[in-house]
């Protein structure tokens, strides 16, 4: 009868409405973070904490008399252009290169599907983090689980999808999200389009800042929960408006059908 698609899909809304012949509408994006919390219960279970810890960082900023660098993530899934791993990686790398001791480990996760095709083979030979044995290609993993174990920094980067629930989880654990969202440009820390050199830089910036800065960056984040809260009251009402004119017509339509 109608179709409801999410703001970052708004370009697509003329295509919807004719592809289904019907009317389509703009319905908020909402967010909440119950599953990020019950996956980190079971990680505390196991004696493992998930969010960015300062003191944990400060503790880990000397070894063997040398600053510990980032251990960077990438979760982007590898299966359109949409969300890939090239730009981060480029972001990490270019990072790496201004400063050996910035970046300890890059892991690009969803890549085993990917790591014996000659292109993305060029493409990962080419890298300083690749060639220096600091990169890892794994395969699926949440969030929660691999992060407690090997990452404290996310990249990520988009084409035409910037609304990412990965981003929300990042920043519900504090982390330093380096990321290229519109939408998010006021939370985390953000580079604009495909510039994986201002990335780059703002990867930089979070190595050198995040840990002071965890209570300001923290405050951002909270704003961008609340606006996604699914039971704040201007969500509720969006959404009972939407299904108030989807049923618009039902009850005259049941009541007709009586004999």
């Amino acid at each position: 009868d109608e179709v409801w698609y999410l703001p970052k899909d708004a370009a697509f809304a003329p295509m919807m409405r004719l592809l289904h012949r019907c009317d389509v509408h703009e319905a908020p994006f909402i967010w909440h973070p119950q599953f990020v919390q019950q996956r980190m219960r079971e990680v505390e279970v196991l004696g493992m904490h998930y969010g960015y810890r300062a003191e944990a960082a400060a503790a880990g900023e000397a070894r063997d008399g040398a600053r510990r660098g980032l251990r960077v993530a990438i979760f982007e899934p590898n299966i359109s252009v949409v969300k890939t791993s090239s730009i981060p990686m480029l972001v990490c790398d270019e990072a790496y290169r201004a400063d050996r001791g910035l970046v300890e480990a890059m892991h690009v996760l969803n890549t085993l599907h990917l790591k014996d095709h000659p292109t993305m083979l060029y493409f990962a030979n080419s890298l300083d983090l690749v060639r220096e044995h600091k990169a890892t290609f794994h395969g699926r993993h949440d969030i929660v689980g691999f992060m407690v174990q090997h990452a404290d920094a996310i990249v990520a980067h988009q084409w035409q999808n910037e609304q990412n629930y990965s981003y929300l989880d990042a920043l519900y654990g504090d982390y330093p999200l380096i990321h290229n969202s519109p939408w998010l440009k006021e939370a985390g820390y953000y580079y604009p389009g495909f510039d994986a050199r201002l990335g780059a830089a703002q990867l930089q910036h979070a190595a050198a800042q995040h840990a002071n800065g965890l209570a300001e960056y923290r405050t951002r984040s909270q704003r961008v929960f609340a606006a996604l809260d699914q039971f704040s009251q201007a969500n509720l009402d969006a959404y009972a408006a939407r299904l108030l004119h989807l049923c618009r017509d039902a009850a005259f339509a049941t009541q007709a059908s009586r004999p």
